[in-house]
């Protein structure tokens, strides 16, 4: 049994650690995940567990691979799931990438509350795994490359097998006479992984036998760092956070230019928006140093931009160009679709009684001199926007609402108003986007 000890020693642990009723093992019948399905069934009642295959489609065998992790499950009496994903192969992105982007996601839909997901990469994977960050100028997030449990969905994704070494995988396989399929794809040097596993790795054991092992072992302490770094960034943040979304300039001021980084990287990752290059992050920290309290901000990168108001710093979704001369005749009672994706306006009444429709009603932009009576004051509306502190690119988003000529209400803020045909009926703006909290019905 000694050629089984470190696997089934791996799962052993992990069992006991995280006690649960139930684990999702992904299974695409490699020996990899052949060994960690085996190991796992072998100490665990198999009401416990299943396995789940994504086929992906991408290989010719891809059907072939099925049916063997299907009938590989009925021998062992495990049930299994079958998950079908789709790969654009002709996007122009790194197939290894988004067939794994793809995988995860598939695997996620059926994660529950308190399961694990369990994967079979082993210390050799992560070894490579390091490499390769290391090669593409990944900080520490990166460097610390695989962790042994994380989050994933509404429960965990976990690699019981992260401590063990490749080579004692294929000794578990040799002892129990496992039989796996072959993807031929992992000989194919023309993807990073596979160039790295089968050219440079080999060279670096010639000369450090061990290079494997150690390199593992520098992920460890990097994620152990990390995991302290993260935890310094999340008590810098709370400092810097205004409101529920946004970051303090003045605050954010206080710390140098490497905690300013972390701090905004952080904020970006909570918001689920896909970090700013390494140049962009540079430049957003040096307009923060520099720019003065009257002065606007806007840096752009994919589909989202962050802008400065006040001492605040907003992300949003990168906003389009709109047209400002539009008018809308509107009935005040059906939902209305604004133009330039700004959202809808919806009607209801305190009552609950039905609506009639109004006619000279208008919907449009603002224009610039307009006035309005807001708490029993007649003042410009450029001074009321001002005096509500919201941002200038939300002013000119915002719906102007008139009935008979007079200003009714702008976005969700509604003005004074005698008028009888109005007294019971609200109207509720739902822009499109991320606006502040200043949006609210008064």
């Amino acid at each position: 049994m000694s050629k089984a000890k470190a696997v089934q020693g791996a799962c052993k642990a992990f069992i006991e650690q995280y006690p649960s009723s139930v684990y999702i093992i992904a299974y695409s019948g490699g020996i990899d995940s052949q060994v960690l399905l085996h190991a796992l069934s072998q100490q665990l009642d198999h009401k416990q567990c299943y396995a789940v295959h994504v086929h992906h489609g991408l290989s010719v065998e891809a059907d072939n691979w099925l049916i063997h992790c299907q009938q590989t499950c009925q021998d062992w009496g495990i049930a299994i799931r079958s998950l079908e994903v789709r790969i654009d192969t002709k996007s122009g992105k790194s197939i290894e990438a988004m067939a794994r982007e793809k995988r995860y996601q598939a695997l996620q839909q059926i994660v529950k509350k308190g399961e694990y997901v369990l994967t079979a990469q082993h210390r050799d994977d992560q070894a490579e795994t390091v490499l390769l960050q290391l090669f593409r100028g990944a900080g520490l997030n990166g460097l610390a490359a695989m962790p042994y449990i994380m989050p994933f969905a509404k429960g965990h994704l976990v690699r019981p097998l992260l401590s063990v070494s490749q080579q004692e995988i294929k000794d578990y396989a040799e002892y129990f006479a496992l039989t796996w399929v072959e993807d031929k794809s992992n000989q194919d040097t023309r993807f990073d992984r596979n160039f790295l596993r089968q050219i440079i790795i080999p060279q670096l054991q010639q000369r450090w036998p061990q290079v494997n092992t150690c390199i593992a072992r520098s992920a460890t302490h990097l994620g152990q760092a990390l995991s302290l770094q993260e935890q310094q960034v999340k008590e810098h943040y709370s400092v810097c956070q205004q409101g529920a979304e946004n970051l303090s300039i003045s605050k954010l001021k206080t710390f140098n230019v490497a905690q300013k980084i972390q701090i905004i990287r952080y904020w970006i990752q909570l918001q689920g928006v896909s970090l700013p290059d390494s140049k962009i992050m540079q430049q957003i920290v040096q307009q923060i140093a520099s720019v003065r309290s009257d002065n606007l901000l806007q840096i752009t990168w994919g589909n989202h931009e962050l802008r400065k108001y006040q001492d605040n710093l907003y992300l949003m979704q990168r906003l389009a160009v709109i047209r400002k001369q539009w008018v809308i005749d509107w009935d005040a009672c059906q939902t209305l679709a604004l133009p330039d994706n700004l959202g809808l306006l919806q009607v209801h009444t305190k009552t609950g009684d039905t609506l009639q429709p109004l006619t000279h009603v208008t919907v449009r932009l603002r224009r610039g001199g307009e006035k309005c009576y807001y708490r029993n004051i007649h003042k410009s509306v450029k001074k009321w926007l001002q005096e509500q502190q919201i941002p200038p690119w939300q002013r000119e988003r915002m719906p102007f609402i008139y009935y008979q000529q007079q200003l009714l209400q702008i976005g969700a803020y509604r003005c004074d108003c005698n008028l009888p045909e109005w007294q019971d009926r609200i109207i509720e703006w739902l822009p499109h986007g991320k606006l502040n909290d200043a949006n609210k019905q008064n």
